[in-house]
Protein backbone atom coordinates (compact mmCIF):
# COMPACT_ATOMS: atom_id res chain seq x y z
CA UNK A 1 0.00 0.00 0.00
CA UNK A 2 1.44 3.51 -0.81
CA UNK A 3 0.45 6.93 0.44
CA UNK A 4 0.24 8.41 -3.01
CA UNK A 5 0.07 7.18 -6.75
CA UNK A 6 3.47 8.45 -8.15
CA UNK A 7 5.01 5.51 -5.12
CA UNK A 8 3.30 2.90 -6.90
CA UNK A 9 6.10 0.52 -7.73
CA UNK A 10 8.41 1.45 -5.05
CA UNK A 11 9.95 0.77 -1.66
CA UNK A 12 8.07 3.90 -0.56
CA UNK A 13 5.29 1.51 1.09
CA UNK A 14 2.62 3.20 3.63
CA UNK A 15 3.80 2.87 7.32
CA UNK A 16 3.18 0.12 9.46
CA UNK A 17 -0.61 -0.16 11.48
CA UNK A 18 -4.22 -0.34 11.36
CA UNK A 19 -6.07 1.34 8.92
CA UNK A 20 -10.34 1.94 8.70
CA UNK A 21 -12.85 2.94 6.59
CA UNK A 22 -15.55 3.57 9.75
CA UNK A 23 -16.70 0.22 9.72
CA UNK A 24 -13.88 -2.30 9.12
CA UNK A 25 -10.10 -2.37 10.05
CA UNK A 26 -6.55 -3.92 9.01
CA UNK A 27 -3.29 -4.44 9.93
CA UNK A 28 -0.58 -3.84 7.58
CA UNK A 29 2.68 -4.49 7.42
CA UNK A 30 4.92 -3.40 5.12
CA UNK A 31 7.89 -5.48 5.73
CA UNK A 32 5.51 -8.54 4.91
CA UNK A 33 4.12 -6.28 1.90
CA UNK A 34 0.69 -8.12 3.10
CA UNK A 35 -2.13 -7.21 5.04
CA UNK A 36 -2.74 -8.89 7.94
CA UNK A 37 -5.78 -9.17 11.22
CA UNK A 38 -8.80 -7.55 10.00
CA UNK A 39 -12.71 -7.03 11.63
CA UNK A 40 -15.42 -5.06 11.85
CA UNK A 41 -15.16 -1.90 14.25
CA UNK A 42 -16.34 -1.89 17.55
CA UNK A 43 -19.02 0.14 19.23
CA UNK A 44 -18.25 3.12 20.42
CA UNK A 45 -18.81 3.51 24.08
CA UNK A 46 -21.87 5.75 25.39
CA UNK A 47 -22.09 8.09 27.91
CA UNK A 48 -25.25 8.83 29.92
CA UNK A 49 -26.63 12.63 29.54
CA UNK A 50 -26.89 14.78 32.45
CA UNK A 51 -29.64 16.75 32.66
CA UNK A 52 -29.46 19.61 35.01
CA UNK A 53 -32.61 20.98 36.49
CA UNK A 54 -34.54 24.01 35.64
CA UNK A 55 -35.06 26.63 37.85
CA UNK A 56 -38.32 27.50 39.31
CA UNK A 57 -40.45 30.70 39.94
CA UNK A 58 -38.74 31.98 43.11
CA UNK A 59 -41.00 33.68 45.52
CA UNK A 60 -39.02 33.50 49.01
CA UNK A 61 -35.47 34.99 48.82
CA UNK A 62 -32.55 35.38 51.47
CA UNK A 63 -29.57 37.40 51.70
CA UNK A 64 -26.28 35.82 52.90
CA UNK A 65 -23.27 37.57 54.20
CA UNK A 66 -19.82 36.72 53.77
CA UNK A 67 -18.05 34.92 56.53
CA UNK A 68 -15.67 36.97 58.58
CA UNK A 69 -16.18 39.98 55.04
CA UNK A 70 -18.77 42.65 54.00
CA UNK A 71 -19.73 41.30 50.82
CA UNK A 72 -23.25 39.84 50.41
CA UNK A 73 -25.53 37.45 48.07
CA UNK A 74 -28.77 37.05 47.70
CA UNK A 75 -30.38 33.50 46.47
CA UNK A 76 -34.01 32.58 46.08
CA UNK A 77 -36.12 29.12 45.87
CA UNK A 78 -39.86 28.43 45.84
CA UNK A 79 -39.88 27.50 49.51
CA UNK A 80 -38.62 28.45 52.64
CA UNK A 81 -37.21 25.48 52.99
CA UNK A 82 -33.94 24.73 51.40
CA UNK A 83 -31.83 27.85 52.70
CA UNK A 84 -28.69 26.29 54.60
CA UNK A 85 -27.04 28.00 57.45
CA UNK A 86 -24.38 28.99 55.54
CA UNK A 87 -23.39 27.96 51.59
CA UNK A 88 -20.51 28.04 49.36
CA UNK A 89 -20.11 29.51 46.08
CA UNK A 90 -18.66 25.84 44.65
CA UNK A 91 -16.89 27.95 41.61
CA UNK A 92 -15.27 31.00 44.19
CA UNK A 93 -14.77 29.03 47.27
CA UNK A 94 -16.11 31.91 49.34
CA UNK A 95 -18.36 30.98 52.34
CA UNK A 96 -21.81 33.11 53.11
CA UNK A 97 -23.85 32.97 56.10
CA UNK A 98 -26.15 34.48 58.28
CA UNK A 99 -29.04 34.31 56.14
CA UNK A 100 -32.14 36.94 56.92
CA UNK A 101 -35.21 37.37 54.82
CA UNK A 102 -34.95 40.17 51.97
CA UNK A 103 -37.20 40.80 49.26
CA UNK A 104 -35.76 39.10 45.37
CA UNK A 105 -36.83 38.91 41.89
CA UNK A 106 -36.54 35.95 39.49
CA UNK A 107 -32.69 36.97 38.16
CA UNK A 108 -31.42 36.32 41.38
CA UNK A 109 -29.50 32.28 41.74
CA UNK A 110 -31.50 29.89 42.77
CA UNK A 111 -30.10 28.37 46.23
CA UNK A 112 -30.90 24.67 45.08
CA UNK A 113 -29.15 25.53 41.27
CA UNK A 114 -27.01 22.17 39.76
CA UNK A 115 -24.71 21.62 37.29
CA UNK A 116 -23.08 19.00 35.40
CA UNK A 117 -19.47 18.77 36.33
CA UNK A 118 -18.18 15.53 34.44
CA UNK A 119 -21.38 14.03 34.10
CA UNK A 120 -22.54 14.43 37.83
CA UNK A 121 -24.76 17.05 38.90
CA UNK A 122 -23.27 19.01 41.51
CA UNK A 123 -24.84 21.82 43.50
CA UNK A 124 -23.66 25.02 42.85
CA UNK A 125 -24.01 26.03 46.24
CA UNK A 126 -22.70 23.61 49.22
CA UNK A 127 -24.37 24.04 52.40
CA UNK A 128 -22.78 23.74 55.83
CA UNK A 129 -23.74 24.28 59.12
CA UNK A 130 -21.67 27.37 60.02
CA UNK A 131 -18.80 28.72 59.03
CA UNK A 132 -15.91 27.09 60.73
CA UNK A 133 -16.93 23.93 58.86
CA UNK A 134 -17.02 25.82 55.25
CA UNK A 135 -14.26 27.58 56.16
CA UNK A 136 -11.95 25.35 58.13
CA UNK A 137 -10.63 28.31 59.81
CA UNK A 138 -12.24 29.84 63.45
CA UNK A 139 -11.02 33.16 63.29
CA UNK A 140 -10.71 34.81 66.93
CA UNK A 141 -11.32 39.02 67.51
CA UNK A 142 -9.22 40.29 70.18
CA UNK A 143 -9.68 43.99 68.46
CA UNK A 144 -12.57 46.05 70.94
CA UNK A 145 -14.29 48.87 68.61
CA UNK A 146 -16.88 51.51 69.90
CA UNK A 147 -19.34 51.88 67.14
CA UNK A 148 -22.53 54.10 67.47
CA UNK A 149 -25.45 52.22 65.39
CA UNK A 150 -28.28 53.96 64.34
CA UNK A 151 -32.02 52.90 65.53
CA UNK A 152 -34.09 50.66 63.12
CA UNK A 153 -36.63 52.51 61.14
CA UNK A 154 -38.38 49.60 59.66
CA UNK A 155 -40.31 46.52 60.15
CA UNK A 156 -39.34 42.85 58.23
CA UNK A 157 -42.56 40.93 57.56
CA UNK A 158 -43.28 37.99 56.18
CA UNK A 159 -45.99 36.74 53.82
CA UNK A 160 -48.06 33.65 55.65
CA UNK A 161 -48.96 32.00 52.57
CA UNK A 162 -45.52 31.79 50.78
CA UNK A 163 -43.00 33.30 52.91
CA UNK A 164 -42.06 36.57 50.59
CA UNK A 165 -40.68 38.96 53.25
CA UNK A 166 -40.54 42.54 52.83
CA UNK A 167 -40.58 45.94 54.78
CA UNK A 168 -42.70 48.44 56.26
CA UNK A 169 -42.43 51.25 58.37
CA UNK A 170 -42.50 51.25 62.03
CA UNK A 171 -45.63 51.34 63.95
CA UNK A 172 -45.48 52.11 67.58
CA UNK A 173 -48.41 49.69 67.92
CA UNK A 174 -47.14 46.60 66.72
CA UNK A 175 -43.59 44.79 67.81
CA UNK A 176 -41.41 41.78 66.58
CA UNK A 177 -43.64 38.69 66.95
CA UNK A 178 -46.81 39.98 66.02
CA UNK A 179 -48.63 38.15 63.82
CA UNK A 180 -51.78 38.18 61.48
CA UNK A 181 -51.29 41.96 60.42
CA UNK A 182 -51.75 43.26 57.17
CA UNK A 183 -49.76 46.34 54.60
CA UNK A 184 -51.14 48.73 52.86
CA UNK A 185 -48.98 47.51 50.27
CA UNK A 186 -50.80 43.82 49.85
CA UNK A 187 -54.00 43.96 51.78
CA UNK A 188 -55.58 41.02 50.58
CA UNK A 189 -52.78 39.12 52.66
CA UNK A 190 -51.96 37.96 56.05
CA UNK A 191 -48.37 39.04 57.58
CA UNK A 192 -45.94 37.82 60.44
CA UNK A 193 -43.49 40.54 61.86
CA UNK A 194 -40.23 38.91 62.09
CA UNK A 195 -37.85 41.68 62.56
CA UNK A 196 -36.54 45.22 62.28
CA UNK A 197 -33.90 46.52 60.14
CA UNK A 198 -32.74 50.53 59.34
CA UNK A 199 -33.28 51.60 55.52
CA UNK A 200 -32.28 54.75 54.25
CA UNK A 201 -34.45 57.75 54.22
CA UNK A 202 -35.37 57.17 50.29
CA UNK A 203 -36.24 53.43 50.40
CA UNK A 204 -38.35 54.43 53.62
CA UNK A 205 -40.51 56.59 51.50
CA UNK A 206 -41.60 54.11 49.49
CA UNK A 207 -42.82 51.50 52.33
CA UNK A 208 -46.02 50.82 52.74
CA UNK A 209 -47.70 50.69 56.40
CA UNK A 210 -49.01 48.36 58.59
CA UNK A 211 -52.58 48.74 58.61
CA UNK A 212 -54.24 46.44 61.66
CA UNK A 213 -55.44 42.92 61.71
CA UNK A 214 -56.04 41.13 58.98
CA UNK A 215 -58.51 38.63 60.92
CA UNK A 216 -60.34 41.78 62.14
CA UNK A 217 -63.58 42.46 60.74
CA UNK A 218 -64.02 46.52 59.99
CA UNK A 219 -66.90 48.58 59.66
CA UNK A 220 -66.57 50.56 56.34
CA UNK A 221 -67.78 53.98 55.89
CA UNK A 222 -68.58 54.92 52.18
CA UNK A 223 -67.18 58.04 51.08
CA UNK A 224 -66.89 60.00 48.14
CA UNK A 225 -63.43 59.73 46.89
CA UNK A 226 -61.75 60.71 43.72
CA UNK A 227 -59.89 57.65 41.63
CA UNK A 228 -56.71 56.87 42.66
CA UNK A 229 -53.75 57.64 40.19
CA UNK A 230 -50.12 56.14 39.72
CA UNK A 231 -47.87 59.21 37.67
CA UNK A 232 -44.34 58.74 37.03
CA UNK A 233 -42.75 62.07 38.79
CA UNK A 234 -39.38 63.39 39.28
CA UNK A 235 -39.21 64.08 43.58
CA UNK A 236 -36.43 65.59 45.85
CA UNK A 237 -37.45 65.29 49.41
CA UNK A 238 -36.40 67.44 52.15
CA UNK A 239 -37.85 66.74 55.25
CA UNK A 240 -39.23 62.80 56.78
CA UNK A 241 -42.49 62.48 58.25
CA UNK A 242 -40.71 63.03 62.17
CA UNK A 243 -39.32 66.83 61.17
CA UNK A 244 -35.89 65.10 60.27
CA UNK A 245 -34.09 67.46 57.24
CA UNK A 246 -33.53 65.98 54.16
CA UNK A 247 -31.34 67.19 50.92
CA UNK A 248 -34.10 67.85 48.40
CA UNK A 249 -33.96 71.04 47.15
CA UNK A 250 -35.90 72.65 43.98
CA UNK A 251 -32.64 73.38 41.80
CA UNK A 252 -31.91 69.41 42.74
CA UNK A 253 -34.75 68.16 41.36
CA UNK A 254 -34.88 70.53 38.46
CA UNK A 255 -31.84 70.60 37.34
CA UNK A 256 -29.59 66.99 38.90
CA UNK A 257 -29.93 63.84 37.24
CA UNK A 258 -32.80 61.99 39.15
CA UNK A 259 -34.60 58.78 38.70
CA UNK A 260 -38.37 59.09 37.98
CA UNK A 261 -40.52 57.11 40.73
CA UNK A 262 -44.28 56.10 40.62
CA UNK A 263 -45.92 58.69 42.53
CA UNK A 264 -49.85 58.08 43.83
CA UNK A 265 -52.30 61.23 43.15
CA UNK A 266 -55.96 62.04 42.62
CA UNK A 267 -55.78 63.19 39.43
CA UNK A 268 -53.73 61.65 36.59
CA UNK A 269 -51.19 65.17 35.70
CA UNK A 270 -49.50 66.88 38.91
CA UNK A 271 -50.96 70.23 37.55
CA UNK A 272 -54.30 69.21 38.37
CA UNK A 273 -53.71 67.13 41.55
CA UNK A 274 -54.43 68.66 44.95
CA UNK A 275 -52.84 65.76 46.97
CA UNK A 276 -50.20 63.59 46.95
CA UNK A 277 -50.80 59.65 48.62
CA UNK A 278 -48.68 57.42 50.34
CA UNK A 279 -50.32 54.02 49.04
CA UNK A 280 -52.36 52.96 45.33
CA UNK A 281 -55.85 53.34 47.47
CA UNK A 282 -55.18 56.85 48.07
CA UNK A 283 -56.06 56.55 51.58
CA UNK A 284 -53.05 57.86 53.23
CA UNK A 285 -51.14 61.21 52.70
CA UNK A 286 -47.57 60.91 51.93
CA UNK A 287 -45.82 62.12 55.03
CA UNK A 288 -42.55 63.38 53.28
CA UNK A 289 -42.40 67.03 52.63
CA UNK A 290 -41.07 66.96 48.68
CA UNK A 291 -40.46 68.50 45.55
CA UNK A 292 -41.77 67.11 42.55
CA UNK A 293 -41.43 68.14 38.90
CA UNK A 294 -43.17 66.17 35.82
CA UNK A 295 -41.22 68.14 32.97
CA UNK A 296 -38.26 70.12 34.37
CA UNK A 297 -40.04 73.35 33.69
CA UNK A 298 -41.98 73.91 36.90
CA UNK A 299 -42.09 72.05 39.88
CA UNK A 300 -44.54 71.83 42.88
CA UNK A 301 -43.94 71.75 46.67
CA UNK A 302 -45.92 69.18 48.95
CA UNK A 303 -45.70 70.27 52.56
CA UNK A 304 -47.30 67.01 53.79
CA UNK A 305 -50.75 68.20 53.66
CA UNK A 306 -51.00 70.71 50.48
CA UNK A 307 -49.56 70.80 47.07
CA UNK A 308 -48.53 74.50 45.82
CA UNK A 309 -47.27 75.32 42.09
CA UNK A 310 -46.47 75.77 39.76
CA UNK A 311 -43.45 77.13 40.33
CA UNK A 312 -40.69 78.10 37.99
CA UNK A 313 -37.43 75.88 37.71
CA UNK A 314 -34.48 77.51 39.11
CA UNK A 315 -32.10 78.36 36.25
CA UNK A 316 -29.41 74.85 36.35
CA UNK A 317 -25.11 75.76 36.70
Amino acid sequence: MYDSPSLINTSNYSATGYYTNGSIYRYYDPAEEVWSVSGTCPVPPTTSACTEPTKPTLTVWREYRECGGDSFITLGNNSTAGFPAVVQDRLTGVCYGDPEPVSGNQDDNWVLSRTCVGNTLTYDYIGYDDCTACTGTTTTTTTTTTTTQLPDNAFVVERQSDGFATYVQLDAGFQVGDINVSISTDGSNCYDIQGTVRVTQEVLETLGQITGSCTTTTTTTTTTTEACHAVSLYRAAYEDPFGGSLSGTPQQVCCEEVTAATVYLDTTSLSTATAVYSNDTCSSLNGFKTYYTQDFVNYYDWNGSTLSGPISCPACP
